[in-house]
């Protein structure tokens, strides 16, 4: 089972999308709230160089934004 944490903030229209995407996959995540955690924020603003929400971690990869193409390619779902 791949990881998948969800890094969202409350009223991005965003990352209720990948959330709702992920549960109707049945696909298990975290999600860390970046409003809560300005460390989180730092450190992947510091590994990505730029966040735009959603950003999605899969495994050791990071898709930046809503790109459900990518999200079912790295989850490997059809």
């Amino acid at each position: 089972m791949i990881d998948v944490t969800v890094y969202y903030t409350d009223g991005c229209p965003y990352c209720v999308k990948i959330k709702k995407f992920l549960d109707d996959n049945k696909i298990s995540f975290m999600d860390v709230n970046l409003e809560k955690d300005k460390f989180v924020v730092n450190r992947l603003t510091k590994k990505l160089g730029t966040i735009r929400l959603p950003v999605t971690q899969i495994g050791e990869e990071y898709v930046l934004g809503y790109n459900i193409r990518k999200i079912r390619e790295l989850l490997k779902l059809e």
